[in-house]
């Protein structure tokens, strides 16, 4: 792998049983920890939350957010680490979207649901496949 390859990944919070409020502090708190994995970012990578193309009418901020929602634009290595750092701070049900440019530059696009540990295990190891290929 080489160091320009990079990958584009969304995690979305979606466990139903938590509330709009509940998925959002859960994303914020899952965001400090990302940073603080990858706390050696190139210029060109970026944490954080998705804007929302949509926001309330009655929304007072300057940008509203999709709730539970936080993109990642880092190396394939870096990428690896957000996946392994989401396993590491115990299970909660998301999906993992995301594309990668390939070695021949042909872009392979990805969607892992997770319901459990051995699902993200099994998620590590196919963005290691995806990434190599």
């Amino acid at each position: 792998m080489t160091a320009e390859l990079r990958v584009e990944l969304m995690i979305t919070l979606t466990d139903p049983s938590l509330t709009a409020e509940e998925r959002d502090q859960d994303a914020q708190q899952l965001l400090t920890e990302l940073l603080q994995t990858l706390n050696n970012l190139e210029a060109d990578e970026l944490v954080g939350p998705i804007a929302d193309p949509n926001p309330p009418e009655d929304n007072k901020g300057l940008v509203a957010f999709l709730v539970g929602v936080l993109k990642a634009k880092v190396t394939v290595g870096n990428g690896l680490k957000v996946l392994k750092k989401l396993g590491d701070i115990g299970h909660k049900p998301m999906e993992i979207s995301g594309k990668v440019k390939g070695k021949k530059g042909e872009e392979k696009e990805f969607v892992i649901k997770v319901n459990s540990p051995k699902d993200l295990d099994a998620a590590v190891e196919a963005y290691k496949k995806l990434t190599e290929s």
